[in-house]
Formats: structure tokens, C-alpha cells, sequence
């Protein structure tokens, strides 16, 4: 009988330590697909940056050019119509960028959570075949 009962007890301390084994690596999973949508986070956030300064530079040397021609003109209405110039096509590029900047702003949250959105698919499968 002793032997029936440490063979029933390396039984049962077998099951446990599978059971941790599982949810370790289920964990491992979810920390794994928590990283990957940082770092694709991340990146778009970068993405974004990158965008905001070279719009940035970009509108500040147009500035600066403006600002030379005008020194240039000796005609008022020359002045006036070349500021109208400006401002229809600052006002042009801002809408643009604002467009610009809802897409990579968009693909940013879309690769961010598809790493989670695979990662719950996945655990829900496997809910779907143990039950």
C-alpha cells in the first residue's frame, strides 16, 4: 500500500506543476504580444514625429523665403497678393497634413493592436476546444 500511495502522490504533484508550466507559458504569450504592440506603438509614434518635423522644416523655409520676397517687393499689392499666396497654400498644406497625420495615426493603432487582437484570438480558440 505505501507504494500505491507515493506513486498517487507523484501523481498529483505532476498535475500542479503542468498546470504552472501552462499558465507560464500562456503569460509568456500575453507578455510577448504586450511587447510586440509597444514596440509597434512605438514605432508609429516615431513615424508621426518624423512627420510633424519635416512638415515643421518644410513650412519654416517657406516662411523664411516668403520673408525674403517680400523685402523685395516695392508694390503694396504685389505684397498683399503674394501673403494671399501664403495663405491659400499654408492653409492647403495644414489640411493635408491633418490628413496625413489621421492615417499614421490610424496605422499606429492598427499595428499596435493586432499583436493583442491575435493573441486573444488565439487564447479563445483554445477556451472554444478545452470546454
Amino acid at each position: 500500500m505505501p507504494r500505491e500511495i507515493a506513486h498517487s502522490a507523484k501523481v498529483q504533484s505532476a498535475a500542479p506543476d503542468d498546470q504552472l508550466t501552462a499558465i507560464a507559458d500562456e503569460n509568456g504569450a500575453t507578455v510577448n504580444a504586450l511587447l510586440e504592440a509597444s514596440h509597434a506603438m512605438l514605432q508609429g509614434w516615431m513615424t508621426l514625429s518624423q512627420e510633424l518635423v519635416e512638415f515643421s522644416s518644410a513650412r519654416w523655409r517657406e516662411q523664411f523665403e516668403l520673408s525674403q520676397r517680400l523685402l523685395g517687393c516695392s508694390d503694396p499689392n504685389a505684397a498683399f497678393d503674394l501673403q494671399c499666396e501664403l495663405a491659400r497654400t499654408a492653409s492647403r498644406q495644414f489640411f493635408d497634413e491633418a490628413a496625413k497625420l489621421m492615417d499614421l495615426a490610424a496605422k499606429a493603432a492598427q499595428s499596435s493592436w493586432a499583436p493583442l487582437e491575435t493573441r486573444t484570438q488565439q487564447a479563445l480558440g483554445r477556451l472554444k476546444t478545452d470546454a
